[in-house]
C-alpha cells in the first residue's frame, strides 16, 4: 500500500544550541548547530526511512535556491520525494535552543514561506491528481504556502476520496474545519487544535465520539502533549501514556506520534499496537536536537515503558 505526503510547506532549519549563559543577551553563539528538512510531511519520512518503509512519497512544494537546499539533502538522506516548483523562495526555519543552568529551552522561529500563484496552484492540484492511484493512502499533514487556500485543500481532499483512497489527517484551524466535511480514516489532532477548530473538550468523551460519528471520521485520535492521546473508533476507546524521558525538545513529537502510528496501521497492525508505537516514537523524538530524529534503540526503550489502558465508561452517546 502506497502513502503519498503531502508537504506544502517545507523548510530548511537551523538548529542552534548554546550551551552556557550568554555574556551578553543580544548576542549568541552557538555551539553546536544541527541542519535538517523540515516540515511534518518530510519528518514522516523522516521516521518511515529510520523503520525501512519505503513505499511512500513526500510530495513537496519547493522554491529558489532554498528549494534546491531542501531537494539536494532529502536526496543525502534518502527521503523519497516527488517535487513541485514555484517561483517563490522556500522558507528557511530556525530554533534557539539554550541548554545551561540546569534548564532547557527551545524558542523556534518560522518564517512566513512562499507564496504560489493562482496559476501555480492550479497546476499543483493537477500534479498531484496525476500522482494518484486507487489504494493509496493520502497524509495531509501540516501548513500550506500562501496563497493555497483552505478550499484548495478541499478540492484535494475531494479528488483523493474520488480515487478511491484514504485520508490521514493532522492539520488546524480553517484547514481542519474544512477538511472534516469529507470521509478521514484517520484524523489525529491536539487538544489545543481539537478546542480552537470545533470547542471540544478532549476530556469529554461523549462529545468527541459525537463528533467522530457525525463528521464519519473512522478514528479519531486525540494527543495530549506529555499526557498521551485519546484514541476512539466504533469498537473502543484507548488511553495511552507516554514513558518519562530525559529530553525536552518535543518540537517534531506530534509528526512522529503520527509515523510511528501510520507505520504499524499499514503493516496490518491491531489499534493498540499502532497507538504503542506512535506513543513511543512521540517521545523518543524528545532526546535529540530536531525534528523527527531518534534511534531504534531510543524508540524500543521508550516502547517498554508505554502504558494503554481501554476506557470502559463515559460514552453515553452511544447507547
Amino acid at each position: 500500500m502506497r502513502v503519498l505526503i503531502l508537504n506544502l510547506n517545507p523548510s530548511f532549519d537551523h538548529w542552534v544550541l548554546i550551551d552556557k549563559r550568554p555574556d551578553l543577551e543580544h548576542v549568541l553563539r552557538g555551539t553546536t548547530v544541527v541542519h535538517q528538512v523540515d516540515g511534518k510531511g518530510l519528518n514522516i519520512g523522516r521516521v518511515f526511512e529510520n523503520f525501512g518503509f519505503t513505499d511512500y512519497l513526500c510530495v513537496n512544494m519547493l522554491g529558489g535556491t532554498v528549494g534546491k537546499l531542501i531537494e539536494s539533502k532529502c536526496k543525502e538522506l534518502g527521503i523519497k520525494t516527488r517535487n513541485f516548483w514555484i517561483q517563490d523562495e522556500s522558507r528557511i526555519n530556525t530554533a534557539i535552543v539554550r541548554d545551561y543552568d540546569g534548564t532547557t529551552s527551545v524558542q523556534m522561529v518560522n518564517e512566513a514561506g512562499p507564496t504560489a500563484t493562482r496559476s501555480e496552484v492550479e497546476e499543483f492540484k493537477r500534479f498531484f491528481s496525476d500522482l494518484l492511484q486507487d489504494g493509496d493512502v493520502i497524509v495531509i499533514s501540516g501548513s500550506a504556502v500562501n496563497g493555497f487556500l483552505p478550499s484548495d485543500l478541499v478540492d484535494i481532499a475531494r479528488l483523493s476520496c474520488s480515487k478511491n483512497v484514504s485520508l490521514a489527517v493532522d492539520i488546524s484551524n480553517e484547514w481542519l474545519k474544512r477538511i472534516v466535511d469529507h470521509p478521514i480514516a484517520v484524523l489525529k489532532v491536539n487538544d489545543d487544535e481539537l478546542r480552537l477548530a470545533f470547542n471540544l473538550d478532549s476530556g469529554n468523551l461523549n462529545a468527541l465520539d459525537k463528533f467522530r460519528i457525525e463528521k464519519k471520521i473512522t478514528l479519531l485520535i486525540v494527543t495530549l502533549g506529555a499526557q498521551g492521546a485519546i484514541a476512539i473508533s466504533d469498537e473502543v476507546v484507548y488511553r495511552v501514556s507516554p514513558p518519562s524521558v530525559d529530553g525536552n525538545y518535543a518540537v517534531g513529537s506530534g509528526d512522529s506520534f503520527f509515523a510511528g502510528f501510520l507505520l504499524k496501521k499499514l503493516a496490518g497492525s491491531t489499534l493498540k499496537d499502532s497507538l504503542l508505537s506512535a506513543t513511543a516514537c512521540g517521545a523518543a523524538n524528545v532526546k535529540n536536537y530536531g525534528a523527527a530524529i531518534f534511534s531504534k534503540d531510543e524508540y524500543h526503550d521508550c516502547l517498554s515503558g508505554v502504558k494503554l489502558f481501554e476506557v470502559t465508561n463515559g460514552l453515553l452517546y452511544r447507547s
